[in-house]
């Protein structure tokens, strides 16, 4: 399965903007959408809702982190995706608290880049944009080993189930009882 759907690229430098939208464009057939700044990309998020944002840490106006924890607020199951040409690990650690899925180099190599989103799409969105099955892959109904199932209350247990009493022959019923009339056992009269 190749890449489908929007895809929002976020980052005040046109060049990287181009060349991040060209590699997102090489992994399938999605609609990529272009903002310079996190104000436009907050507008952009509102009218398109893309599946992916590629976020620019460092630019004017509204940040990376600011842009992001507007996103979350705005949505909290948008997939966003940091891009950064530093790395500090302050940085990333808040970003990824923030819900950001990633972090990418934009000054990797572009293969390397290429690799790196290709199974950030894959583990996300669940697409495979090289079309081949990954090694390992689960069935989507499946969870990985890391993802905790819902919380299920244990079956109530059954009572073990009473067995029948044996049948007991009916016992001699000594003359007179039950007839009309008859007093019951313990009545005495005078």
């Amino acid at each position: 399965m190749k890449l489908t759907g929007k895809v929002l690229v976020v980052d005040d430098e046109a060049h990287i903007r181009m060349f991040v939208s060209v590699l997102v464009k090489s992994m399938g057939d999605p609609v990529v959408l272009e903002a310079a700044n996190g104000e436009i990309a907050l507008e952009v998020y509102a009218r398109e809702r893309p599946r992916l944002v590629l976020l620019d840490v460092n630019m004017p106006r509204l940040d990376g982190l600011q842009t992001l924890r507007a996103l979350k607020l705005a949505d909290p199951g948008c997939v966003v995706v940091m891009l950064t040409s530093l790395v500090n690990r302050q940085t990333v650690e808040e970003c990824l608290h923030l819900g950001a899925v990633a972090y990418l180099r934009k000054d990797n190599p572009p293969d390397q880049m290429t690799a790196q989103l290709s199974k950030i799409i894959d583990d996300c969105l669940g697409e495979k944009t090289s079309g081949e099955k990954a090694p390992g892959e689960r069935p989507p109904a499946e969870k990985a080993p890391s993802e905790k199932p819902p919380a299920e209350k244990p079956p109530a247990e059954k009572p073990p189930a009473e067995k029948p009493p044996a049948e007991k022959p009916p016992a001699e019923k000594p003359a007179g009882e039950n007839e009309p009339g008859a007093k019951p056992p313990g009545d005495v009269q005078p």
